[in-house]
């Protein structure tokens, strides 16, 4: 379905329940399909990264973003999530990445006068 002008979401959902979870030899030839029509793709593993499709997705993604929020406790998250791609046999993932952070303020202050004078 079209979520916006750029935007495609391809739900894994049949009427808003979920059903089984499709099995990567499945999943890859569908995936492929949309090569020929997007430029690029982003596939959400969610919180579960152990299952067949998750590791399919992980062993052939050319990128890896891992979402975090911009704070102490994101930074320890992200830590805790490196560390276990790290001992679980994923290095190679991970290796030669880069991380950067940012944060938007949540009431951004502007000042007039200030503006009109830059």
């Amino acid at each position: 379905m079209q979520a916006g002008p750029r935007l495609w979401v391809l739900p894994g959902t049949v009427d808003g329940r979920l059903g089984a979870e499709p099995e990567f030899p499945a999943f890859q030839p569908a995936v492929d399909g949309l090569e020929g029509y997007f430029a690029g793709s982003v596939i959400d593993c969610g919180a579960g990264v152990l299952g067949g499709l998750q590791q399919g997705v992980f062993a052939t993604a050319h990128a890896q973003v891992l979402v975090a929020p911009c704070t102490a406790n994101g930074a320890v998250s992200a830590r805790c999530a490196l560390d276990w791609f790290a001992g679980n046999g994923h290095a190679d993932l991970i290796s030669g990445r880069s991380s950067r952070w940012s944060r938007t303020p949540r009431t951004p202050r502007v000042n007039s006068n200030e503006s009109g004078r830059r």
